[in-house]
């Protein structure tokens, strides 16, 4: 059954009704009128909420509303000075659960969860009217980490409503929407030897940069910074010498570690700027010298470093003859 019938408010006389096992997602209006309802049993249907004019049903002491979707119970609680027996499930709607707040003495939420929130949740003032909502993402979780899928929490508490102690007994679940996808390596620009030494690149966004540097087989102290908005990042660190090498990674808001982009400071005939040469072999003979010829990509800092050399992959064993920056070229022999 997915609805009860319009008309059930006209059998003034009703007592009980019991639809529990059904698919009723609203209660019609109507029910308003029955007065004299005693016992209302609405378990196992999809309800999302209760009416507000539950109020009206001022003699009902009896009422089941667990296994539906009920995530808030409307001020008008506070008309049923009868209560006996009250018994719900509270699931998160929008991670937030919903209570009166009118006469709610002196309560609290005793949280209890496989994750362990930090401290109670006080109720407000029970003078106060109107509801008051718990909400899931107020809340500090402790041994919170991306692996948990979920929250729950359950309030076990003797709540007064209408002049009477209740016993609410319940769980509640807060989805998470974790970010369980690492960042990529973050980008690292080359890094020459110095006494201080500064290292800078890119990564996600407004997140952390860890840095290890490893000085020959030791491993000295960390560093770390943050990525500005665009992803940017700089940082001076120790001393750093041939061949000393610098592991890069980068950690998201939601505790992801990217994979470590590690780089070795170069010999000083090592510049890293391989990307950005040509091999001009052109018109050569067995004795004349090999022209490296820089392409349009290079920036005017780059030549600075041709005057030190250039990284040339190549098993002939190359020996720098000049290097002539007016002209934009080094050049090699055999």
């Amino acid at each position: 059954m997915s609805s009860l019938p319009s008309t059930i408010g006209t059998w003034s006389n009703l007592t009980i009704i019991s639809v529990s096992n059904n698919s009723l997602t609203v209660l019609p209006d109507s029910i308003r009128n029955l007065t004299k309802l005693r016992l209302l049993n609405l378990s196992y249907n999809r309800l999302t909420t209760l009416p507000d004019f539950i109020g009206d049903l001022v003699n009902l002491e009896h009422l089941d509303f667990s296994d539906n979707q009920i995530g808030s119970i409307p001020v008008s609680f506070n008309n049923l000075v009868k209560w006996k027996l009250l018994i719900g499930d509270y699931d998160m709607l929008d991670q937030k659960i919903t209570l009166p707040a009118k006469e709610l003495v002196g309560s609290t939420f005793i949280l209890t969860s496989p994750i362990n929130a930090l401290g109670e949740l006080v109720l407000p003032d029970p003078s106060l009217a109107g509801e008051y909502t718990v909400d899931g993402n107020d809340i500090t979780w402790n041994n919170l980490t991306k692996d948990t899928n979920s929250v729950s929490f359950s309030f076990d508490t003797s709540i007064q409503i209408a002049g009477q102690s209740r016993r609410f007994s319940g769980t509640a679940i807060q989805p998470l929407m974790h970010d369980l996808t690492a960042p990529p390596a973050p980008i690292v620009n080359q890094i020459n030897g110095g006494a201080e030494v500064v290292i800078n690149g890119n990564g996600e966004a407004k997140t952390v940069i860890n840095i290890i540097v490893n000085k020959g087989t030791t491993k000295e102290k960390p560093y770390s910074c943050t990525t500005d908005a665009d992803g940017n990042f700089s940082i001076i660190v120790d001393k750093l010498q041939e061949n000393d090498s610098v592991s890069v990674s980068n950690t998201d808001l939601a505790g992801n570690i990217s994979p470590t982009t590690d780089v070795i400071v170069p010999t000083s005939w090592s510049i890293m700027i391989d990307k950005n040469i040509n091999l001009n072999l052109t018109n050569r003979t067995a004795t004349s010298p090999i022209k490296i010829v820089p392409n349009n990509n290079m920036l005017p800092s780059d030549y600075e470093h041709l005057k030190i050399a250039v990284k040339v992959r190549s098993d002939n064993g190359f020996k720098l003859i000049s290097a002539n920056t007016n002209s934009k070229f080094v050049t090699y022999s055999v």
